[in-house]
Formats: C-alpha cells, structure tokens, sequence
C-alpha cells in the first residue's frame, strides 16, 4: 500500500506516489502499510536448526569437560572469549562477534522480514555459535575447575540468550529449561547483557575465578552471620524470667511468618547459639584472611596451587553452607548442638586447607586460627568443644 501523506491543499489527503500527488476523494481516515509478522517456512526452518543447534550446545557445556590437560593460554581466552561473545553475545572477542551477528538477526527477522535478508544473518550466527561451544570445550580441567565451571556456565547463558532470541521470532518455539520466550526486544537485550557478561566477568586464570566465587560465598556467609545475630538477640530479649516465653498479643504475624516466629531455645540451646555467633565473626575473619593471604596471592604456574585453589573454593562454599543450616537448625529449634559440632569441622577443614600452602606468618595466622576453632593450644576463649561435650 501506499504511504498517505497529510497535505493542506485539496479536499482530501493526498497519496504520494511516482513524483506526484492523487487526490483522494475519501474522509481523513489515514491508511498504514500492512504489517505482516508471519515469517515464511524456509527462514523459520532455519531459525529452529540455529535454536536447536544452541541448545544442544549449551547441554553438552553442562557436562563435565572432556579435556583433563593440555597446554592452555587463560590470558589470551580471556581476551579472545569477550570478541567473540559479541559475535555471538558471549565474553570477549567471541562476544563482540555474538553481539553484532545477534544485533544483525533481529534486524532481518523482525517484521517484515525477507527470506534473502535472514538467511544469511541465522547461517553468520550459527558459525559464530559453533566457534564459541568449540572454543569453550577446548579449555582443558587442568586450568581449574572453578575456572573451566565459569567458562562453561557463561558460555552456556550466551547460547541459551541465543535460542531465546530464535524463539521470539518462532511460530512454535524451542523448549528450554527457563521460560526465555519474550518479545526480540527483550530476548535481544538478554543476549547481550549474557554478551557483556562474558566480555567483563571472564576470569583470566583459576585464581581469579576462585576469587570472584569467594567474594560470593562471603557476601552469603555475612547475611548467615547477620540473621544468625538477630535471631539470638530476639532470643535473648524476648524471653521472661525463667526462660519462659511471654505472653504475646496476637497480631496476625504468625500466620505470616510460620511457627518459627513462635519458636523459644532452651537455656542451654541458646549459650550455644551465642557462642556460636563468637564463632561465625572469628570465621568471617577467617574468609577475609583466606582471600588476601591465600587466594589473591597464589602463584597459578603450579599445577598443585591450581587444584589447592579449587579445594579452598569448596571448603568456603561448605562453611557458607554450614551457617545456613545452623540457622535453620535454630528455627526449628532441632540439633542445634549437632549442627554446631558441623559447623565446627567444617570451618576447621577450611583452615587446614589454607594451612596446606601457608607460608610464613600466613602460617601461623592460620595456626593461631585452629586453635580457636578447637579451643585448645590456649587460645580457649571459646572452650567449644568443652562446651558442648
């Protein structure tokens, strides 16, 4: 159809078309062109190979990596992920090649969209796609597993940001895990903040992968301590004499919060629980130590100090872990003495893994550490072990 334009000579509007104006005996009712969203059979053949192809990518990045060692430049991928990542939406030079053959995509896709113009733009991202799943698969498990795993899982949002895209312009999209169907927009934008992700979040060796997981699990551990602190505080403030609860008007509350809202430690239940939060600040000093004495410093040419980063990941994780469940142990008001002697070894076996690479004062910060973990050594400020026996 032709575009109708607004004149002020005539009686009508006025279509412009071939280097002159028609007169148009008509009310001023302005047309528009007609808008077709429907792609045809062959572009949308094609989209679904490309999200199907995506997908299985990703899938495969979820297993374990095939290569256990090899000779592997982190530095260099980690400037060569973020250009391709914007090719295909992904870290580093990959990533700047995802960004730009998505942002390509969804101009020839979106309505109304030609065969001739799509065509090209689905084959160009599905090179780059393949580019990236085969690049990633290639990074050997002898750089790190806290690395490999980051790579994987980056590369594996990219991809999956990419059927998202396929999807929004798909008569009956692909199922994936998430509900990433939207409108190209959106799903675009997915793509590249899963794009810029890699481009600025690649670590460039496991040590800065281990760091980046650290400052994670310490964010979470904090919010453990905190509720762990409030918790007692209100157990300390709310109960009367004798231990026993006082009466409360209700409120409404209950209903809302559960039955832990309710919940009253008993005498000895709660001196645990405050020398746990002694327990949870020294271990939080613990972590803060572990990442600038430990991890920032760790020398990644040796083989061993790469495995020994990844072991100090788990046991960090284990300990974020272990608070959470001692929390919930609270709450419940069940074991709490049992999720205390778990909190215990746990942080302890954090500490002999720093100690196994420590030198020097680092050492013997550690040491010190251990021994008031365990109350012994006479640094029995916490006596826990006596306490809870």
């Amino acid at each position: 159809p032709e575009r109708v334009i607004p004149t002020d000579r005539g009686t009508g509007p006025h279509v412009k078309g071939r280097g002159r104006e028609k007169n148009i005996q008509q009310s001023n009712t302005y047309t528009t062109p007609l808008m077709t969203s429907a792609i045809d059979n062959d572009t949308q053949a094609k989209l679904k190979a490309l999200a199907d192809m995506c997908l299985n990518f990703s899938r495969e990045l979820q297993n374990p990596p095939s290569i256990e060692s090899g000779e592997f430049d982190t530095v260099k991928f980690k400037y060569t992920i973020p250009d391709l990542g914007l090719l295909l939406s992904i870290p580093g030079d990959l990533a700047t090649v995802l960004i730009n053959d998505a942002t390509k995509l969804t101009i020839a896709c979106k309505p109304p969209s030609t065969a001739s113009a799509a065509g090209p733009t689905i084959a160009t991202l599905g090179d780059t796609a393949f580019r990236l799943a085969g690049f990633v698969e290639s990074v050997p498990v002898s750089c790190g597993r806290t690395y490999v795993g980051s790579i994987r899982r980056t590369a594996g949002d990219a991809l999956r940001s990419a059927v998202a895209l396929c999807n929004s312009f798909l008569e009956i999209p692909v199922a994936i895990e998430a509900d990433k169907k939207g409108e190209y927009l959106i799903s675009t934008g997915q793509l590249w903040e899963a794009c810029k992700h890699m481009q600025e979040k690649t670590p460039a060796d496991n040590r800065e992968a281990v760091a980046a997981k650290w400052r994670l699990m310490t964010g979470t551990l904090e919010d453990g301590v905190a509720e762990v602190e409030e918790f007692v505080r209100e157990q300390e403030t709310g109960a009367g004499e004798d231990g026993e609860e006082e009466e409360e008007e209700e409120d409404g509350w209950d209903d809302v919060l559960g039955e832990s809202s309710k919940v009253r430690l008993t005498k000895e239940e709660l001196a645990i629980c405050v020398r746990c939060v002694s327990l949870f600040k020294l271990t939080r000093m613990l972590c803060k130590k572990v990442l600038a004495r430990c991890i920032l410093t760790a020398d990644v040419s040796k083989p061993e100090v790469i495995a020994w980063l990844d072991q100090l990941g788990e046991s960090g994780a284990a300990v974020a872990d272990a608070v959470d469940e001692f929390g919930a142990s609270m709450y419940a008001s069940e074991n709490v003495v049992g999720q205390a002697r778990t909190f215990v070894e746990i942080a302890t076996e954090l500490v002999h893994v720093a100690q196994s690479f420590a030198e020097g004062e680092h050492a013997k910060w550690f040491e010190v550490s251990n021994c008031r973990m365990r109350g012994g050594g006479g640094f029995g400020q916490f006596h826990f072990w006596d306490f809870i026996d």
